[in-house]
Parts: C-alpha cells; sequence; structure tokens
C-alpha cells in the first residue's frame, strides 16, 4: 500500500483457501499420527521455539471483538485463525466458497439438498477479460456443485460447527438427533472425506445430472462408484465402514441404503486420464486431517516439512496435491504419480504420496542490513556517492520524526518509521558518522517510544475474542478504519514497518532493545502475524503466512466470494526480512531461521505465481502484465484497491526498497518489466511512484537508477512517504561500485564496519554529481524526465542521461499509439524505420542500419554496416607526429617537452588503426594508440600507457610523477606470464588492455585479459582466468589445484 485511498469495503471481501484439520471420531476408524521420519541433517524444529509467553494484555489492555466466529465455541481454548481459506464458513452468511486448493468447498443451506458441496472447474473453464488486448484479470466459475455430502435429515435448518481449527485445517460438523457427518478440510486434499456415524448418507449434486452411474471394483473400499456428470467429468466415491449400498433417486442424489457409521471418499479423474482410476484405488482409504510444519535450517539450506496427520487405513500412504513450487523444491518423504488436477490460480497441482513431506531451498543467510548484489559483487561506495549521500542525508536529517510518524493510521506511521530508520541505517553503517549516526537513532527511539507506550492516536490493544493485536480505529464505527486492521487486514504490512525499523534502532543502539518495554512490544507484533507454535496460548500459529501456497493472505475476517487476496507481495516479504533482522539483534536463532526459511519460500512462490518471471505458471495471454496485481484465492486482477495506473500495479509489489528485494525479485524479471512496460509509462507516472520504480531498478542497473536520484533537479515531493532519498542513492551506489574507495561491512550482528568511511572534501559540492571515472561514455548528465506535478501544471525537469540508451517517454504525447509492422507503439518514444521500431533518446530519432539502431549524428549506414559519420574538415582530428609516424616514438615518449600537443577533443565516430572510437571521449595517437578524455582532461600517450599530464611525465618511455624523481628500470620485476607490457612505472597509469581502460597499479593485462594486483600480488592468467600462482598451476590452459 502506499499514500492512496483505502480500500472500499466491498472490493476488500475475499475468502482465503486453506486446511481444515480433524481428529478420528469414532472406535472403528483407525488414526495415523505423523510420522516419526527425522529431518536428516537438521536438528531442533524452529517451529516449536517460542518467542515469548507472556499475556499481551499487560501493554495493550484487552477488549472483546465486534464480531464473534459463527459456529465456533471455545475451540477448546485456543486461538482461532483469521487469515485463512475457511473464514468464509465463520464471518457473514457463512455460505461463501472455501478455496481449498485443488477443490474448494461451500455449505449448500438448502430445502432440497443441504451439506457441504464439492467442486472442481478446468483450466478451458476459467473466465477471461477478452475485452482488452491483455486480460486484466480471470477467475474461475463458482457455486458449480459436482458432489456434495448431505444425509437424509441433514436440513437446511442444521448449521456447521467448526471445530479444530488450526494454521492449515478445520473441522466441520453436523449433528442432528443422534446422527453426526464431519469433514476434515485441507488445503491439498486429494480425497474429499466425510465420516458418518448412524447415519444415513447422501451423495448429491446441484448443478449437474448424473448421467451415469457405476458400481465398480478394483480397491479395498467396502464399494466403490464411479459418477459420470452432464458435464463430462467423471469422479470416484469410495466407501468405508459397514455395509453400505449407494442407490439413485432420480439424477441428483445418490442415497444410503441403511443407517451408516463409516466414511466416504469423492475424488475426480482429471480430464483423459486413463491412469488415474488405479492410482486413487492404489491410495483410497486414508485421508488428511491436518497438517503441522516442522522445520531448520543446515548451512545455507533451510527445510520444512508437512507432517500429515491421517486418519483411516493405517497400511495406506496418504495421497495429498503439491502445487508447482513446492514439487520444484521436494526434497524427501514423498512420491510423485502422474495425477495433477488444475488449482484456481497456481498452475496444475501434483499428487504426491508421502506421510512427511520435506522441502528444501536456499536461505537468505547472507542479507544483513546493507545492499546486497545478487551477482555477489562487493558493495562500496565511491567519495563522490559518500559525499553526495551525506549531502542529502543531512538534509533528511532536519525532518521532524515525531511529528511525521503522529498519524490516525498504524500503516502510514510505520512507513515513516522506516523511512527514517533506513537513514539512520545509512549514515551509522555506510558513512559512519557515529556522531549523526547517533542524533538520528535517538529522535527515532523518540518517535519509537509513542507506540511501545501505545499513546498513538489510535491505540492498539489485545483481541481476547480472536486474540490478536488490533488497532482501535475500528472497535466501534468504520470496519475498514485503518485498512481493516481491526479485522485483521494487512497486519504484516503495518507491523512490517515497525519491526525493520526496532531492528535498526538495536542494531546502531543494542541497549535500546531491553530498555523499557521495547522486546515485549515488537516480539508481541511478530507474535500477532508470525507465532511459530501453538506453545503460546496468546496467538494464533502463522496467522499471515500460508505454508501451502507460499506467500501470505492480507484479507482479514471480511466474506469474499473470490477468498483471500494479496496485494503487496512486497510488504508480505518486508515483514519477515524484519524480523529476520529483529532476530539477529536480539540473538533469537530459531526466529531468525524461520524468518529466512519463510524468504526462501516467498522467493520461489512469488516468481511463480505472482510475477510473471521464467518458468511462471500463469496464462500466456495474462504475460504482457508482468505482475498479478491482486491475488485472490480464486481470481487475478492486473489492479490495486486504490487505482489503476501502471505504476501502481507494478509498484505496489516493489515497496519498501531493501537489501531484501534484491533477493526476492529476479534480475531478469525486473529487465523485462522495465524495458517493455515500465520504461513507456515514466513520463507520465505519479513522481512519487516513479521514484520507486527507479529504485526498484537498482537491482539491475544501478547506475541509472544512482543518476535518477543525485541529479539536481531532484525534489523531496518525488517520493512516497516511506522513502528516503539518501538510502535509494546508498543502495543504487553501493550496488554500481565503480570507483569505489570504502566498502562497508555486512554484518548479523550490532556491530557495524570498523573501518571509518572517507570524510567528506571540502573541495566537493554536494550539488552536482559528477563522478571521477574512466567510462567516459557513463557521465551524469541530466535524462530521466520527472515532472513536478504539486501545483497542477507539468515543469520540465531536465532529465538524467543512461548510459544503457533507454527511451524515456516525455510526459505529453505528441500523439496517440501507432503500428510499426504490427506492433503497437508510442510515437513520442520511437520512431518507425523500415518496419522496424528505433528509441527516440535525449530527443535524437536513432535510425535503422540493417536490424540495428544507431545516432544518426554519430554513425553512418554505409552498404547496410555502421561506419563512422565523417565530419568537416575542420574538425578533423589533427595528426600526432605525422612526419615520423610510429618512427617517431621514441623522440616522442624521451621527453615530455618533446612530444606534439595532444589532439583537441572533437565530436563524432572516428578510426584509429583498425578501431571504431568516439571522438568526444578519446583521442588517438599515432593512429595507433587510444587514450581517454577524463573530466576534461586530455589524457597523453607514453608507450603504450595513458597518463594525465597535469599529474605526470613521460620520461625515456616511462610515467613518472611530476612532484619526484625518475622511477628505476622495472625490469626485473616482469611477470612469468607474457604481459602486455612487460615493464610497469612505479606510478599509477591509465593504459589500454584491448578495448578496456584500467589502472596499471590494480591490473596487469596479459593479451586481452585483465588480472587484478591483489596486495601487491599479481594474479597470473590461465586460458580466460586469473588465478593465485601459490594455490593453482596452469597447465594446458586448465587450472589445477596445487
Amino acid at each position: 500500500m502506499m499514500g492512496f485511498s483505502k480500500r472500499s469495503l466491498g472490493y476488500m471481501l475475499a475468502g482465503c483457501l486453506g486446511l481444515a484439520t480433524a481428529s478420528p471420531l469414532y472406535g472403528n476408524l483407525e488414526t495415523m499420527e505423523p510420522s516419526s521420519q527425522k529431518l536428516e541433517k537438521r536438528s531442533t524444529d524452529v517451529f516449536e521455539q517460542v518467542i515469548d509467553t507472556s499475556d499481551p494484555t499487560g501493554l495493550f489492555g484487552s477488549a472483546r471483538h465486534p464480531l464473534t466466529p459463527a459456529g465456533v465455541s471455545e475451540n477448546n481454548g485456543m486461538p482461532i485463525e483469521t487469515n485463512k481459506f475457511y473464514d468464509n464458513l465463520l464471518v457473514g452468511s457463512r455460505t461463501s466458497f472455501l478455496y481449498a486448493d485443488p477443490y474448494r468447498y461451500w455449505w449448500q443451506s438448502s430445502n432440497t439438498h443441504s451439506g457441504i458441496c464439492i467442486s472442481h472447474t478446468d483450466e478451458n473453464q476459467r473466465v477471461f477479460d477478452w475485452g482488452s488486448a491483455v486480460p486484466s484479470f480471470y477467475f474461475n466459475p463458482i457455486g458449480l456443485c459436482s458432489l456434495g455430502f448431505g444425509a437424509s435429515g441433514l436440513t437446511e435448518a442444521i448449521t456447521p460447527e467448526v471445530d479444530e481449527v488450526d494454521q492449515m485445517s478445520a473441522r466441520v460438523n453436523f449433528n442432528w438427533g443422534s446422527s453426526s457427518m464431519r469433514i476434515s478440510l485441507v488445503e491439498g486434499l486429494a480425497f474429499s472425506t466425510a465420516e458418518y456415524s448412524n447415519a444415513v448418507p447422501e451423495i448429491f449434486t446441484s448443478t449437474f445430472f448424473m448421467n451415469n452411474i457405476q458400481s465398480v471394483s478394483g480397491s479395498s473400499a467396502t464399494q466403490k462408484y464411479k459418477v459420470t456428470l452432464s458435464d463430462g467429468h467423471i469422479w470416484l466415491i469410495y466407501v468405508f465402514g459397514n455395509h453400505l449400498t449407494l442407490n439413485a433417486n432420480g439424477n441428483q442424489v445418490l442415497v444410503g441404503s441403511n443407517s451408516f457409521t463409516g466414511y466416504i471418499q469423492i475424488a475426480k479423474i482429471p480430464s483423459g486420464d486413463s491412469e488415474a482410476e488405479s492410482i486413487y484405488d492404489k491410495y483410497a482409504g486414508a485421508y488428511v486431517t491436518g497438517i503441522s510444519v516442522s522445520g531448520n535450517v543446515d548451512g545455507d539450506t533451510g527445510y520444512y516439512t508437512f507432517n500429515l496427520k491421517t486418519s483411516g487405513h493405517s497400511s495406506n500412504v496418504p495421497l495429498h496435491f503439491l502445487l508447482p513450487h513446492q514439487i520444484d523444491s521436494l526434497s524427501s518423504g514423498a512420491s510423485t504419480t502422474g495425477i495433477s488436477l488444475v488449482s484456481l490460480v497456481s498452475g496444475y497441482a501434483t499428487a504426491v504420496a508421502g506421510n512427511s513431506i520435506t522441502f528444501a531451498d536456499t536461505v537468505p543467510k547472507d542479507i544483513h542490513f546493507l545492499p546486497w548484489s545478487p551477482q555477489g559483487k562487493k558493495v562500496g561506495y565511491s567519495t563522490d556517492a559518500l559525499n553526495e549521500i551525506r549531502a542529502v542525508a543531512t538534509q533528511e536529517m532536519n525532518g521532524d520524526m515525531d511529528a511525521e510518524s503522529d498519524l490516525d493510521s498504524m500503516y502510514y506511521s510505520g512507513k515513516v518509521l522506516g523511512k527514517y530508520a533506513m537513514l539512520c541505517l545509512t549514515i551509522n553503517d555506510i558513512l559512519n558518522d557515529k556522531e549523526m549516526s547517533n542524533t538520528c537513532v535517538k529522535k527515532l527511539e523518540s518517535a519509537f517510544a509513542r507506540f511501545v507506550d501505545n499513546k498513538q492516536i489510535n491505540p492498539l490493544v489485545y483481541d481476547s475474542t480472536w486474540k490478536g493485536v488490533i488497532s482501535k480505529a475500528g472497535l466501534s464505527g468504520y470496519a475498514m478504519a485503518d485498512f481493516g486492521n481491526t479485522y485483521y487486514n494487512d497486519h504484516h504490512f503495518h507491523y512490517g514497518y515497525f519491526v525493520l525499523t526496532a531492528a535498526v534502532i538495536a542494531h546502531i543502539d543494542p541497549d535500546w532493545i531491553n530498555a523499557g518495554n521495547n522486546k515485549k512490544f515488537v516480539n508481541s507484533l511478530i507474535r500477532d502475524v508470525s507465532n511459530p507454535t501453538s506453545q503460546d496460548p496468546h496467538f494464533p500459529v502463522q496467522r499471515m503466512f500460508d505454508f501451502y501456497h507460499g506467500h501470505s493472505w492480507a484479507a482479514g475476517l471480511f466474506e469474499s466470494n473470490d477468498g483471500k487476496d494479496e496485494e503487496s507481495t512486497s510488504e508480505d516479504y518486508n515483514f519477515f526480512y524484519g524480523m529476520k533482522l529483529w532476530g539477529e539483534v536480539t540473538g533469537d536463532d530459531a526466529m531468525v531461521d524461520r524468518a529466512n526459511i519463510i524468504l526462501s519460500i516467498l522467493k520461489r512462490s512469488l516468481n511463480k505465481y505472482i510475477y510473471y518471471s521464467k518458468g511462471n505458471v500463469q496464462p500466456e495471454s495474462m504475460q504482457p502484465n508482468y505482475v498479478a496485481g491482486i491475488t485472490f484465492m480464486n481470481k487475478i486482477t492486473h489492479v490495486t484497491y486504490f487505482g489503476t495506473n501502471p505504476e501502481f500495479v507494478q509498484g505496489i509489489h516493489m515497496l519498501p526498497v531493501t537489501p531484501i528485494s534484491a533477493y526476492i525479485r529476479e534480475q531478469s524479471f525486473i529487465r523485462n518489466e522495465w524495458d517493455n512496460m515500465l520504461v513507456h509509462d515514466l513520463g507520465a507516472a505519479i513522481p512519487s511512484w516513479r521514484s520507486l520504480l527507479y529504485a526498484d531498478y537498482a537491482i539491475v542497473d544501478p547506475w541509472t537508477s544512482y543518476s535518477y536520484f543525485s541529479t539536481p533537479a531532484f525534489q523531496p515531493s518525488w517520493l512516497d512517504v516511506g522513502a528516503s532519498r539518501a538510502w535509494y542513492l546508498a543502495f543504487s551506489a553501493g550496488l554500481d561500485g565503480r570507483n569505489a574507495v570504502y566498502y562497508p561491512k555486512n554484518t548479523d550482528d550490532s556491530n557495524p564496519s570498523s573501518e571509518p568511511a572517507p570524510s567528506s572534501s571540502p573541495s566537493v559540492s554536494y550539488g552536482t554529481t559528477t563522478t571521477s571515472k574512466v567510462y567516459a561514455t557513463t557521465s551524469v548528465t541530466n535524462s530521466a524526465t520527472p515532472s513536478n506535478t504539486a501545483s497542477g501544471s507539468s515543469t520540465s525537469i531536465p532529465p538524467v542521461s543512461m548510459s544503457s540508451f533507454v527511451p524515456v517517454p516525455t510526459s505529453t504525447p505528441t500523439s496517440g499509439p501507432k503500428t510499426c509492422n504490427n506492433a503497437v507503439y508510442d510515437p513520442s518514444a520511437y520512431v518507425c524505420d523500415g518496419n522496424f521500431l528505433c528509441p527516440i533518446v535525449n530527443g535524437v530519432p536513432y535510425a535503422n542500419c540493417n536490424g540495428a539502431c544507431y545516432n544518426p549524428k554519430q554513425y553512418g549506414c554505409y552498404n547496410n554496416n555502421l561506419g563512422p559519420n565523417v565530419s568537416p574538415p575542420d574538425l578533423a582530428v589533427s595528426p600526432v607526429h605525422t612526419e615520423a609516424g610510429k618512427s617517431n616514438t621514441a623522440t616522442k615518449t624521451s621527453s615530455s617537452s618533446s612530444s606534439s600537443p595532444s589532439p583537441k577533443p572533437t565530436t563524432g565516430m572516428r578510426k584509429c588503426g583498425n578501431t571504431m572510437y568516439d571522438a568526444s571521449a578519446i583521442v588517438c595517437y599515432d593512429n595507433d594508440v587510444l587514450c581517454p578524455i577524463v573530466d576534461g582532461n586530455v589524457f597523453e600517450d607514453c608507450n603504450g600507457s595513458c597518463y594525465d599530464p597535469s599529474k605526470y611525465s613521460c620520461d625515456n618511455g616511462s610515467v613518472s610523477h611530476k612532484n619526484v624523481s625518475k622511477p628505476p628500470t622495472a625490469s626485473s620485476t616482469h611477470a612469468t606470464s607474457s604481459a602486455t607490457h612487460a615493464s610497469k612505472p612505479s606510478t599509477a597509469a591509465i593504459a589500454q588492455c584491448g578495448q578496456t581502460w584500467y589502472n596499471s597499479n590494480s591490473y596487469i593485462c596479459y593479451g586481452n585479459l585483465l588480472c587484478p594486483i591483489i596486495g601487491g600480488k599479481k594474479l597470473q592468467a590461465c586460458g580466460s582466468a586469473c588465478y593465485d600462482p601459490d594455490s593453482y598451476s596452469c597447465l594446458g590452459g586448465k587450472l589445477v589445484s596445487k
């Protein structure tokens, strides 16, 4: 969520998919406890380690909730889950749908057939928004009761009772007279199973007709039936218990021949699957009544296990459906079958057989407080970047943290605190300014104290009905106050900002943790959202996170025909990132492990179902949307609750941008989303959301992101209320790392880097963003066109140049979309040249040359090949030493005073020998040597090395500092491998290796291969690799360990 209107109550209503657990009902049913199989290489179960068991009423007081759970009495005194699939049975009419993939269920209260309906629809039954070129939504048809469990005497007057409520299960009970019917609903059920006691069962359909009913053999069941419905789908019915025959009574109901005690199972045969029936026959008889989760972390691998509680035949292994992300990470404890049914919005579910099913994934153990590079690059900062960050941080420090966070919304207050937390973290860990950091964190602690003391505008209170920490805002009035926090909407979104802020405070000031009620307050928020165990009686287990689907559900106690939903996936993983850091600073290793496991699950599931990354399962027609938008249990819709702007729909899955963002959001996905969608919408995007897009883009192109945030034209109004510009600069600059002189230490404890950051140079102007570099083509030059819309009029802002030449559309396109070779394009951002689209870059329309787009001011197209754009004669580069050419090299390099003047920079593409070069950034000596132009200084040639003539001179072919004596010859320092330059000057020089410029004090060139000099040791070349000769040998171009 971001700074926009609250969700409407009608749109908010959602119904969640979930699991139901059931204990055995009758003495003749055999209960099977979860397998005792131990987790290999794992020890303590981190999901059984309590966070705290203190009574939260001491902090928050208590109150009864306005809404009481229908059909639930006391639940054995245990907390009642609020964000699960079965909630539709506890609130509202109680007849809305219960989405337990791959099946959905609901209570049908009817004067014809009452009971629990079962439904499953195929992929070809989905309803799409075909009114758009790219569908914005699809949903599965609802209300199609394929088969249902009922019984004689079970009428509409008999209401269901719900018990055995757990994080992934609930049991539905019907009782009348001496008869009863009980059904355990669990996510992933292969068999829907009803347990009957002294009842006459009825199996009905209220939507279709039973065209064919066969009594068949082939299983261990007392009776088996195969039913073909009028829609062509085939369902299997298994009867276990005392003798019972099911007889047709018309074409919509099968009635039992007698009173029955036992259980009946129902399963659907996938369309066209000839093998499924025999597989169902093999596993029929056992059924799942609940699931618990255990797990641990071993090294870099996180393990979690579904421990299935089962009833029925103990000799049979239960059959259960797993979703694609679970199949991909399946480690042990289950064998896959050939049965697959399409789930609601998560691809095809696969049936597996097993009692204790373990999954494994790599966890983000090395991600802590500082930026993290998905390529494994070391995060570092140049002096210029540090100065820019310091200047912005100093300005942001002037903010009134206390007043800005004094809001009537836990969500917005949390965002403000989160903004300042990232500012304090930047000052402390990146600038390493302890004085400023201390000032920052003390101000933040003061603002945070209001919430620990529970003195905010709408205080929190402990809800003794559902058992959770809620806002008082909606207790006596509008249920959607503060986005429905009182009714358990979005708790992980809201409280995640507080947990992250607390972790940063404790990281900087460890003494704060145990002062007053700080630790209790933060732990209470974590327990509310992600309590790991029923040993804590004050909160339900894992209120928000759904271990079956692999992500959380945001919707709370509201009835919804499409089930629960999740809008902001990034605020989902932000909570668990904050929980991980809080565990690190407080020394709670089990909490850290749990958070790491959940983050690894989120990475896999979000990229499989909600981000349209490579390998995602969403329909091909939806792929151009790049994200799902809002994911309901039964629907995907490419919108947000506050608008349909592209920056809203895509950006709601980005904020807040933190180090964990680079772990969850895959680089290829970000690149595709940017190149194919976002870059075309930047000009029209609301500035605060545009800035969010650029912050996220730092994960793949940090320099472009840094250039945007460091432009002198940047305005504070371009930031969201929860965003710090200093943090965005630190995030992007650190990931870019060019010209780095400082590498902060990323740590999991409360001790930041012990190395001081370079102090600001007084000669550096904070108002500029120029960075000294050899990469002349990537200098910052005003390019990204944000528009200041604060006054209602559009003010043109000089944009920030992007070295990748990403087209930036203007904020007011000159005309509507056009077509080029059947492709629709924005004419303000592209031109159509010969049925080929080329971008408009910085106002210059690029041209097409045999499929390549080029700048016609720099290149020409000759016989379908790119070549130099020949400049007028007066702009030609003056040749150096034209009389002697290369033979005059000795004369040239004998003394700097005898050299001819350096060639002057010009424009256009030129030729030096056989190499094309940009004459505005590089100069050519003797038609042979290329040297760069750095910050306006033309570097000169000295025996093949380039040097800055303002600092160095060229004497007898060697570069020396102008203020020191000549260096001795270095013939004795030749490398064992044949380097390009046999001798190296003792002072740094910029030289060329192939097409790359390098610092000769940091690298050595072997042919066209650069190898670093580490700690004074020159790494050697072997094939295309660099190696340490103390550790390896090179044989035949391949490395061999010594």
